[in-house]
């Protein structure tokens, strides 16, 4: 009976010997599994933080490119309403211009208008003492001729 008990005890020690061998083998695994497993997390946090510092630099980029093109268009538009005040100035100039070229025409017209005026008046005045030269010739030529001609008949 001993004998049996020893044989069942030894038998037992086999199977707790057989199932810890099992148990450490399961344990190893896990083990091995669990640093897989820690290696391909503290892989997948590297790849994660490098996706995403690529993320905030390309993020960066398009604030930067943003910012760049929103000066540029600030610039634009300073520089095409400064392009517009100038051309509205120079409008203005000229608009200036043309209506000063105006009046001076319209002066001169009237200068040459009056100048003319005068021209006539004094072209009238000439022929008013002319006539009047020649009406007193006539009329000293009409004298002499009938001075004459009562010498000549008297």
């Amino acid at each position: 009976r001993e004998a049996e008990r020893a044989l069942a005890m030894r038998k037992q020690q086999t199977l707790l010997r057989d199932m810890e061998g099992s148990m450490r083998k399961q344990i190893a695994r896990l083990h091995k599994r669990e640093g897989d497993l820690g290696v391909a997390e503290r892989t997948a946090e590297v790849e994660r933080r490098a996706a995403k510092q690529k993320l905030d630099a390309k993020l960066s980029e398009v604030a930067e490119a943003k910012r760049a093109l929103r000066e540029e268009l600030e610039d634009a538009l300073k520089a095409q309403t400064a392009a517009r005040e100038a051309v509205e100035q120079r409008a203005k100039q000229l608009e200036l211009r043309v209506k000063d070229a105006e009046s001076r025409a319209s002066k001169a017209e009237e200068a040459l208008e009056e100048w003319r005026l005068r021209q006539r008046r004094r072209d009238d005045g000439k022929l008013v003492a002319e006539n009047a030269s020649l009406k007193t010739k006539v009329e000293s030529l009409t004298a002499r001729i009938q001075d004459l001609e009562s010498q000549r008949d008297g």
